[in-house]
């Protein structure tokens, strides 16, 4: 995998997270609870109001006041069931956000799940070619030491040979030197010294 591919990889995972709704949802949930146990006491105490009143009125429709009590109460038992009717459905959007948004989270995960396991594919690509270059710098090193330690033989026997070779015709010329001033000096006494022809001079080398 190139390296462009990893940058995409790396950028991909910087987007901007989406705001938490439970930034707001405690207190939002106190709020609402607080409202049903509000609601839930009024709507009691207006019930058992709109009970009494509707007795009384019943049982007496001439009398105005009666009348009017249960008018009342029945208006605040409506009121209450409209504020609860309102409240109930609030929650619900609260629930269908959270829904969404736990949704949301989920797919996050997911791809974030694909998101790593592709750069631990990455990060044992780069493993693998450490340890891969290790060895082969290990391996240059070990062919350079072996070529080092041939050459440094061969210069010492090119040394050996040329020390010998040289050791050799040095001798060789010496005893060629020595061989032609014997002569010379046997050539000299021949001519010099009155019958010493008759004596054979050897050079022994």
């Amino acid at each position: 995998m190139d390296s462009n591919t990893t940058d995409i990889l790396i950028n991909s995972n910087n987007n901007q997270e989406t705001p938490s709704p439970y930034v707001k949802m405690r207190p939002e949930t106190v709020q609402f609870t607080e409202r049903l146990e509000h609601y839930a006491r009024e709507y009691f105490l207006n019930l058992a109001k709109f009970k009494q009143s509707y007795v009384f009125y019943h049982k007496n429709p001439e009398y105005e006041e009666y009348q009017k009590n249960f008018v009342d109460s029945k208006s605040q038992l409506q009121s209450i069931n409209k504020s609860i009717f309102l409240l109930a459905n609030a929650i619900q959007v609260k629930i269908e956000r959270l829904n969404a948004y736990i949704t949301d989270i989920n797919k996050k995960l997911m791809d974030d799940k694909v998101y790593y396991s592709k750069l631990n594919v990455i990060y044992k690509n780069i493993g693998n070619t450490e340890h891969g270059s290790a060895t082969l710098i290990d391996d240059y090193k070990k062919t350079y030491n072996e070529v080092y330690l041939n050459s440094f033989n061969m210069f010492i026997g090119i040394i050996i040979v040329c020390g010998t070779t040289f050791s050799v015709f040095k001798n060789s010329t010496l005893k060629e030197g020595v061989k032609e001033g014997a002569l010379k000096i046997s050539n000299l006494i021949k001519s010099k010294i009155p019958g010493s022809q008759k004596y054979k001079y050897k050079y022994k080398y």
